[in-house]
């Protein structure tokens, strides 16, 4: 199995159920998706790997494309975050939240042979080695949140045990900075439904462009 960062990281979420923070505008679920009967209830989970489950996004480099829908704890966090409530509770407002993952073509081709036997800092490969000789983009990235982590922990010795949520971003990319490259936003006016349908008919809600229904491949 080749990958660019954890090889046992990857599987391992890779296999996890895919799992999205679930807006309420949504108006279609996949036959296989199922509502959490505890907690925040802010997410939804699919009955298949994250790692075997293509999601439509964009992203500036390569424009639209196919990612993987892996679970990660934000995807939910950030749903639940941004969820509004009434005063008695009940929700009015929850955006859907998930990673689009598209890892190296050598991790595909590793995903296709474990499945068929059984976006952002934009951080080049020779700017990743200037920083850190033998490493790559994503695995300076990745471990320059644990440094962060560890900087931060030093400076809050009374904080406990925290959820990454709970830590003070600013001071986390202050530390992380140097090494993840230009971070950019963009505005783009791609939505899931462009150049579709296109030689087949397709399962499209045509009034409303981002709904899952039409973000999801199947």
């Amino acid at each position: 199995f080749w990958n660019t960062w954890s090889v046992e990281g990857f599987i391992s979420e890779g296999l996890q159920p895919a799992e999205l923070g679930w807006g309420t505008h949504e108006n279609w679920m996949p036959k296989n998706g199922k509502k959490h009967k505890h907690g925040s209830k802010a997410a939804i989970y699919l009955e298949q790997p994250g790692a075997n489950t293509r999601v439509r996004s964009w992203c500036p480099t390569p424009g639209a494309q196919y990612g993987l829908l892996v679970t990660h704890n934000e995807s939910i966090s950030i749903a639940d975050f941004f969820t509004v409530r009434s005063k008695k509770g009940k929700v009015q407002y929850r955006p859907t939240c998930h990673y689009a993952y598209h890892p190296c073509n050598d991790a595909l081709l590793s995903l296709d042979e474990m499945f068929g036997a059984a976006g952002k800092p934009q951080l080049s490969l020779a700017e990743a080695r200037k920083l850190a000789p033998y490493q790559n983009a994503t695995g300076l990235q990745v471990t320059s949140a644990v440094l962060a982590g560890m900087v931060w922990a030093l400076e809050n010795p009374a904080a406990g045990i925290v959820e990454a949520d709970e830590m003070d971003y600013r001071r986390c990319l202050e530390v992380q900075s140097p090494y993840l490259g230009p971070v950019r936003g963009y505005y783009t006016d791609w939505t899931p439904l462009d150049n579709r349908p296109g030689l087949f008919p397709e399962d499209l809600d045509k009034d409303d462009p981002w709904q899952f229904r039409n973000i999801l491949v199947r």
